[in-house]
């Protein structure tokens, strides 16, 4: 729940009126906030690798990228502030960036990326 305090909770499951007498322990933490990425920008088939700037990124979980509603891609944690992710394939555009410490929950993001479309060149001039 958002509003839980971060730390060790128990759950015990409830089925009609029977608790069970077991509770599970597990470890609560506040949700991650993505506030900025760099580089900002980078091509369509992906593949570079972004830093993305932000608060309450925990040590020791399974971090996760998300860029838009693209499939996560795995985070590399750097300090509770920071997190390296190789950026996926993306249509041309611009998307928000988000980070997981669970695969689930992501937080409305400020970080921007921008999926950036190959470059062609089809004339030169002067020709010689």
């Amino acid at each position: 729940p958002p509003d839980a305090p971060v730390g060790l909770a128990s759950l015990r499951a409830v089925l009609g009126e029977r608790l069970a007498s077991n509770a599970v322990s597990y470890y609560y933490y506040a949700p991650t906030e993505a506030l900025s990425v760099r580089p900002t920008a980078g091509p369509t088939n992906g593949g570079g690798a972004v830093t993305v700037t932000g608060i309450r990124f925990p040590r020791g979980v399974s971090t996760a990228c998300r860029f838009g509603k693209a499939h996560m891609v795995a985070g590399h944690w750097l300090s509770s502030t920071a997190v390296e992710c190789v950026v996926p394939p993306h249509g041309a555009g611009n998307v928000s960036v988000f980070v997981t410490s669970n695969g689930a929950d992501f937080l409305e993001s400020g970080a921007r990326y921008s999926f950036l479309s190959p470059l062609s060149v089809s004339s030169l001039s002067p020709s010689s």
